[in-house]
């Protein structure tokens, strides 16, 4: 089918475990294959029926992609510890992914997070055991669950037989998210002189990326950020949320994941002294991928967890 800005072709990367590893089995191998430039809805992956475990999805952030190191690896991590599946990808505009890459863009990367959970539901035949995103990522995966909540709320009011509900993904991980407040936002101390005179003039300006890839910054997107706000994820109720913040994080204080244990009702805050929000690369890996584990094991009822 033809790819849309509504639309977009997804890249994405499975990470699975087979079945029958012994969970005992500190050896126990993920296998981790190549990754994949697809739609999302055609991806070539397909898992045989034995195999259908639960599934974690992970989600990047700002100026990233799906296999960058620390995404990777908690992917990685946490499939081998679980012995679940994990599903990392490419927001629009992303890394591989077809679309307009925007700034800020929440609608649209909520919406992409939405085909990747129907994907792994109606295409993989897998149950979504948690959602986790890394810094901008954390937004989606936070919006997604409000989502949910709200619509088995609308289905409940309809009178719909339980089983006819989708499952709700009970699990979601923010790892470094920004608590956004309406008008904290100044483009002044996000982008440098030039770049904002040049926004003036053009409504628009031009920056490069990690890779050298050029992005282009609009007036809507400022605008779009500026107005944005956090304070819907206090009127998420059913669903686990853990946040994990480095204290020594200077792009996103710590005091925003405060914010978040501050607002959401089933949360659960850990502070990793001495971090930055990358997690120092990988120095912290095991620290986060064991706090994930931990999280998901205390508050899923999936069976098919070992």
């Amino acid at each position: 089918s033809e790819t849309t800005d509504s639309q977009p072709r997804l890249a994405c990367t499975l990470t699975w475990c087979k079945d029958g590893i012994d969970s005992a089995d500190d050896s126990a191998k993920v296998v981790v294959p190549e990754p994949t430039i697809n739609d999302v809805l055609h991806a070539s992956t397909n898992l045989p029926t034995g195999e259908r475990r639960p599934v974690i999805i992970v989600c990047h952030g700002f100026l990233s992609w799906r296999n960058q190191m620390l995404i990777s690896h908690i992917a990685a991590g946490v499939a081998q510890k679980l012995h679940c599946h994990a599903l990392r990808f490419d927001f629009r505009g992303n890394g591989h992914s077809g679309g307009t890459w925007r700034s800020a863009g929440f609608g649209g990367e909520v919406c992409d997070l939405r085909r990747v959970v129907d994907y792994v539901r109606n295409s993989l035949g897998c149950e979504v055991l948690c959602i986790a995103g890394h810094s901008k990522g954390s937004a989606a995966a936070l919006r997604f669950a409000l989502e949910q909540e709200k619509r088995a709320h609308r289905r409940g009011e309809g009178g719909q037989k339980e089983e006819k509900r989708a499952v709700l993904v009970p699990c979601f991980v923010n790892l470094a998210g920004r608590f956004v407040v309406p008008g904290e936002f100044d483009v002044k101390t996000r982008f440098s002189k030039e770049q904002c005179d040049e926004l003036a003039r053009e409504g628009k300006f031009t920056m490069k990326t990690f890779g050298e890839k050029a992005v282009v910054v609009t007036q809507e997107d400022i605008d779009e950020r500026a107005n944005a706000s956090s304070a819907f994820v206090s009127e998420i109720r059913t669903s686990h949320v853990l946040t994990i913040h480095g204290s020594a994080d200077t792009t996103v204080d710590v005091e925003n994941a405060k914010r978040y244990d501050e607002s959401i009702s089933k949360h659960t805050l850990q502070i990793i002294e001495g971090a930055d929000h990358n997690f120092n690369g990988l120095k912290h890996i095991n620290a986060i991928v064991g706090s994930v584990v931990g999280f998901v094991e205390e508050n899923s009822s999936s069976s098919s967890l070992r």
